[in-house]
């Protein structure tokens, strides 16, 4: 699941969905939609997901990209107690 406009490449036998939300099942009803989309407005996110689905034999690949260039670097997570927090 990604938002919409975050794919870059993908391979054959992948199949592609734009859902309303975000896909999560928990919130059932129109009202747990709304709820849903309420806080994804807040917090700057897109009201529309892509859904990718691999429909192919063997394993396929989906690339995604940010909206803002950025750097990818090396974290040793035992480092950092296990985990590390990131925003834009």
């Amino acid at each position: 699941v990604a938002e919409a406009g975050g794919m870059m490449m993908m391979e054959d036998g992948i199949d592609m969905e734009t859902i309303f939300g975000d896909g999560d099942n928990s919130q059932k009803g129109f009202l747990g939609k709304l709820v849903g989309a309420g806080k994804r407005v807040l917090t700057g996110e897109s009201l529309f997901m892509t859904v990718f689905t691999n429909k192919g034999v063997g394993k396929k690949r989906v690339s995604f990209a940010a909206p803002y260039p950025g750097k990818i670097i090396p974290v040793d997570l035992s480092e950092m107690g296990g985990k590390v927090i990131c925003q834009k």
